[in-house]
């Protein structure tokens, strides 16, 4: 899509209705009272990058171990920002 126009012009909004989706289940799943705001959605922002990175990471190579210790430390991360 990132070389042909005509693609890209059909993907863009497809790929930004599904960002918006999975952004606000994402949130949803972390913060289901809504009593962190701002903070659960700079939290979902960064695991769903966390989570694209992986993804194509994975693609590239096995790395699963450090991602595995990655993943971990963020779990905490996000458990200490929630305060869970």
């Amino acid at each position: 899509a990132a070389s042909d126009e005509t693609l890209r012009e059909l993907i863009l909004p497809l790929e930004a209705k599904l960002a918006r989706a999975a952004h606000k289940l994402t949130v949803a799943g972390l913060d289901p009272t809504g009593e962190h705001g701002s903070t659960a959605h700079r939290l979902a922002q960064i695991t769903l990058d966390l989570a694209r990175g992986f993804g194509l990471a994975d693609t590239l190579s096995d790395d699963s171990q450090r991602r595995a210790q990655v993943t971990a430390a963020w779990v905490q991360q996000v458990k200490a920002a929630l305060d869970v």
